[in-house]
């Protein structure tokens, strides 16, 4: 009798043991199907780690862990099937569980990496990353820029980046977006497109070609850096500014002439040793910032009447020239435009200019101010407090607008000459 009520126990036991390891079996379950969800999410787990060679090993990792996690509830299965199992050990847990919850740390970590979710919409067999902002699409990455990329880090070949996600037009790439996308060859961009955000493609090693629409007005700091394949860019005129480390470690900067990089109109940047006297020619509708900071051995500049604005800090930091002529058509000068050019003494001042920023002639020891006629008290209250001492400062007004006309070739390299002369417009 005591021996039935014993089996009955034992029956109990085991029946409540099943129901047990069953919910066990079906969390263990939904856990191992969590890993392969963060790997479509994540495209490759790679994408965590895509810095460094990580990107080549971590894949492995994560078939080594989801493997780890069907063998263990293999093994397990295998041993509850003995005859007699149960009456011996009635354990949920399963054999070797201690590398069992090893793996479920790290499925834990990744779920926590995951914890600031983004949208996602595959487009062309392609699932991008994005975030609403004021009813524009942004494409972004995870958390920062050492977590998942805002596509697979192992896409390869041309990209051709929608012009809409989630029904929301794509208004720009978000910082680090495509950082260390290794395997991209070329991209082409969307019209409507605004800008493109800090490091955005930077470290993509392979990519030789950058298609911009017009829509592109601003491309941030080392956007392209280490682009050490990219020779092809096509960047817009209505673009109003580029970082200057936005193509550092690119064919496209390093492998160009030495002299004054103009694209679309824009004065992009000096490159190589600056000659004692340059003219910004005609064709330039914009210097932008920093394009000329600390070239040392420039001494005299002329800026074409075709040019708008002066971008900040433009010539920061050259210390050697003396003196400037500012076009017919300038309108605006950026913050610290001339900041410690300790020699300039005489700089001249069209009608047209109506915005100077901040210190943009901090440092300048001016000591002639040319304006055209009647305009000395407007310039006068135009400089003040922009580094100018328009106390001290003589302002010679003349009789009308200075132009110019140029014979010869103009200055826009080393080697190169020009002639430029002034004449009065009656």
């Amino acid at each position: 009798m005591d021996g039935c009520r014993g089996l009955g126990r034992n029956d109990v036991m085991q029946k409540t043991s099943v129901a047990a390891l069953a919910g066990c079996y079906a969390f263990r379950l939904l856990m191992l199907c969590a890993v392969f969800r963060i790997t479509a999410d994540f495209d490759s787990l790679a994408d965590l780690f895509c810095c460094g060679d990580w990107y080549r090993y971590v894949p492995v990792v994560n078939f080594i862990l989801a493997l780890q996690i069907l063998l263990n509830l293999l093994e397990d299965f295998r041993l509850r099937l003995r005859v007699g199992y149960w009456a011996r050990n009635s354990r949920i847990a399963p054999k070797c569980w201690r590398w069992e919850m090893v793996a479920w740390a790290v499925v834990l970590l990744m779920m926590l990496l995951m914890f600031k979710k983004v949208n996602t919409e595959t487009v062309a067999g392609v699932t991008w990353r994005y975030e609403v902002l004021d009813g524009k699409a942004i494409i972004t990455r995870g958390r920062n820029h050492n977590s998942r990329a805002a596509i697979s880090a192992l896409t390869s070949g041309h990209l051709t980046i929608p012009a809409a996600l989630g029904g929301y037009p794509v208004s720009g790439i978000g910082e680090f977006a495509f950082h260390n996308c290794r395997n991209l060859e070329s991209v082409s961009l969307p019209e409507g497109l605004r800008w493109i955000g800090l490091e955005a493609f930077n470290g993509c090693e392979r990519l030789t070609a950058v298609t911009m629409p017009d829509s592109v007005t601003h491309i941030h700091y080392e956007a392209f850096r280490g682009c050490r394949n990219l020779t092809s860019v096509t960047i817009p005129a209505n673009v109003i500014f580029i970082d200057e480390t936005a193509f550092d470690g690119t064919p496209f900067l390093d492998n160009a002439t030495d002299g004054l990089l103009a694209f679309s109109g824009i004065a992009y940047r000096w490159k190589g040793k600056c000659p004692a006297e340059v003219v910004i020619p005609e064709d330039v509708s914009r210097v932008f910032c920093r394009a000329f900071e600390r070239r040392f051995g420039l001494e005299t500049l002329t800026i074409g009447n075709s040019v708008t604005n002066v971008g900040d800090m433009a010539f920061h930091g050259c210390s050697n020239l003396k003196s400037v002529v500012l076009g017919t058509q300038v309108s605006s000068i950026g913050g610290r435009a001339f900041y410690a050019c300790f020699k300039l003494s005489s700089v001249s001042i069209p009608r047209s200019l109506t915005s100077v920023g901040e210190e943009a002639f901090r440092g300048c020891p001016i000591k002639t101010v040319y304006v055209e006629k009647c305009d000395a008290e407007r310039v006068k209250e135009l400089l003040w407090g922009k580094g100018v001492d328009v106390d001290k400062a003589e302002f010679v007004e003349r009789d009308d607008a200075l132009s110019f006309s140029h014979s010869g070739e103009v200055v826009c390299g080393p080697g190169r000459s020009a002639e430029v002369e002034y004449k009065k417009e009656k």
